[in-house]
C-alpha cells in the first residue's frame, strides 16, 4: 500500500493536472514566505530558485505530514532575468501583458517529492515563450475574457484556455507551462509504486 500523497499547492491548475493523470491525493497549500525566499536566494539562477521554493513548499507540508509522500511544486516567471510576480489587480495584469508583448520569456516550473521532510526527487523545467505584439485594444479584450487566470498565473494567462490566443510560439514542455513537469513526475511516482 502507497503511502498518502499530498499535493502541497493551492494551484486549481496543478490539482487538476494530477486528478485528470488518475491520481488520488489531499491538498495542503504551504504557508511559506515566496518573497523572502526569492530574496534570500538572490544570487542563485532562476531554475535553482524555483527548485528551492517548490523544495521549501514540500519540506514545510512534510514537517506536518511525515507519513506521507509530499509534492511541492513552483514556478517562476522572467523575462530577460527579471522575476514577473503575480498580478495583484487587473492594472498589474495589464502592465504585465504590455510588457510581455511581442516579447520572449521564459516559464521555470520545479517539482519536488519530500518523505519524512527529506527531499527524495526533484525536477525543474524550463519553457520559452513567445508572446505576439499586441495593441492594448487586443490585451484589454482578452483580460475581458480571462476571469481568474489575470491575478492567479504568474504570466497573466492560462494557455490551457483563451490564453493560448496570445502566442505564437511556445518551446518546451505543455505541462511546465501549466505548473507542473507531469510526465518526469509520473515516472517518479511511478518508481514509488504509484501506479496504474
Amino acid at each position: 500500500m502507497s503511502k498518502a500523497l499530498i499535493l502541497a499547492s493551492g494551484s486549481a491548475a496543478r490539482q487538476k493536472l494530477l486528478r485528470q493523470a488518475g491520481y488520488d491525493f489531499d491538498i495542503c497549500p504551504a504557508d511559506i514566505d515566496e518573497e523572502r525566499v526569492r530574496k534570500t536566494h538572490a544570487d542563485k539562477s532562476l531554475k535553482e530558485i524555483a527548485l528551492i521554493l517548490a523544495q521549501e513548499k514540500a519540506s514545510h507540508v512534510s514537517a506536518q505530514n511525515p507519513e506521507a509522500l509530499v509534492i511541492g511544486s513552483d514556478q517562476i516567471c522572467t523575462l530577460e532575468n527579471e522575476i514577473l510576480s503575480k498580478a495583484k489587480n487587473q492594472e498589474e495584469a495589464f502592465e504585465k501583458l504590455c510588457k510581455l508583448s511581442g516579447q520572449t520569456h521564459q516559464l521555470h516550473t520545479a517539482v519536488s517529492l519530500y518523505e519524512n521532510q527529506k527531499e527524495i526527487w526533484s525536477h525543474c523545467d524550463s519553457v520559452s515563450l513567445r508572446m505576439k505584439l499586441l495593441t492594448q485594444d487586443q490585451i484589454q479584450t482578452y483580460m475581458d475574457h480571462a476571469g481568474d487566470a489575470l491575478k492567479q498565473c504568474a504570466g497573466a494567462y492560462a494557455l490551457e484556455e483563451v490564453g493560448v490566443r496570445l502566442f505564437e510560439k511556445v518551446d518546451g514542455d505543455y505541462f511546465s507551462v501549466l505548473g507542473l513537469p507531469l510526465l518526469p513526475l509520473i515516472a517518479a511516482l511511478d518508481e514509488r509504486g504509484y501506479n496504474l
